[in-house]
């Protein structure tokens, strides 16, 4: 981490982590057992899943304008996984974890804040991420180029704020939130289960002080 100027500082990350295993429910091989016969797949092969594993690298740089009352972030970022844990959705009804060969992740990140004048503030994050399976490590119902389950390649994150004063300690506040969250991946069953994308308005509206917050709010409007 080094700083450009007072206003500009870049950094870089390296880290790895990890997830736990786990065991999986029991499947009835009456209903399951053709299935899973058909796919490859030992019974006994599908009971637990073993932890997985990643190095993420970032990159990126934090700026501060306008007096401060501009704040402006970016990252560009980097995930190689290593036995990733995917979902598998069978025909019989029935799912189980099961841990896939490497996949990747790659994409970037931006982030604005502003306080254009007294009592507002705005936010406006965007995001895009790339994830998918590289190698399938022989896992039967993976395929290589497969989307990583549950991450929405698209993602936006906005909010408008006002707060003014009223009397004796009191602000009035109005806020909107809007998110944004892009197709994604449930599971695999040979083919993978599409989630649209999807969107979400929160608005509030009320009084608050230094204890008390009183508001009136509305959830997903749209």
């Amino acid at each position: 981490e080094a700083d450009v100027n007072e206003n500009v500082n870049v950094y870089t990350s390296a880290t790895k982590g990890f997830r736990i295993g786990g065991v999986n429910g029991n499947l009835p091989l009456g209903l399951c057992g053709p299935e899973l016969e058909e796919l490859g797949i030992e019974p006994s092969n599908a009971t637990t899943y073993d932890s997985d594993s990643l190095w993420s690298y970032e990159l990126g740089a934090k700026t501060r304008l306008s007096e401060d009352r501009v704040t402006l972030n970016g990252a560009l970022f980097f995930v190689d996984w290593s036995n990733i844990q995917q979902l598998l959705r069978l025909a019989c009804g029935f799912q189980f974890t099961q841990n896939a060969g490497a996949a990747e992740s790659k994409g970037f990140e931006l982030e604005l804040m502003a306080a254009p004048s007294e009592g507002l503030t705005l936010s406006l994050g965007v995001g895009y991420t790339d994830a998918e399976i590289t190698d399938t490590g022989g896992v039967p119902g993976v395929t290589e180029g497969d989307k990583i389950q549950g991450v929405p390649d698209w993602t936006v994150n906005s909010s408008a704020q006002y707060l003014w004063p009223l009397s004796s300690g009191w602000e009035g506040l109005v806020r909107g939130d809007f998110n944004f969250y892009g197709d994604s991946y449930s599971a695999n069953n040979g083919e993978q289960r599409l989630r649209d994308s999807w969107s979400a308005l929160n608005l509030r509206a009320g009084m608050v002080n230094e204890k008390w917050d009183l508001i009136l709010f509305v959830d997903n409007l749209t």
